[in-house]
């Protein structure tokens, strides 16, 4: 009987963890909208977003606080950018990525914006 008590104690609590991190992903998701951000994903505990004149990166963590866990880097002020394997390195700022064809396509977006922005 005890054991059954615990197994639905520790069954309650990851149930309502996994309500409150689904809630602070839509913080993050509601925040990179309000952004005008034009791509992002969420990867490796993050939302890295390409926007209209920057690049956001944003952490989840347990507690949303935007002036910690954000990340912003406007086009004007990078000056490097490489890519290794699922990597992305801005100004050595690491974007890690789940899949490679994912961190190839936000790199090849953000190699686009970088080449507007310095042409404009």
């Amino acid at each position: 009987m005890i054991f059954i008590g615990i197994f639905a104690l520790v069954f309650l609590l990851v149930i309502c963890l996994n309500i409150y991190d689904s809630s602070n992903l839509q913080k993050l998701e509601d925040y990179i909208k309000t952004q005008n951000c034009i791509n992002y994903s969420y990867s490796k505990g993050s939302y890295k977003a390409i926007c209209n004149k920057k690049v956001i990166k944003l952490e989840n963590s347990f507690i949303i606080d935007l002036n910690k866990n954000k990340k912003e880097f406007l086009y004007a002020n990078i000056q490097t950018s490489k890519i290794q394997k699922n990597t992305i390195y801005i100004n050595n700022e690491k974007f890690e990525f789940k899949e490679k064809i994912d961190a190839k396509k936000f790199y090849n977006l953000l190699q686009e914006k970088l080449n507007n922005d310095r042409n404009n």
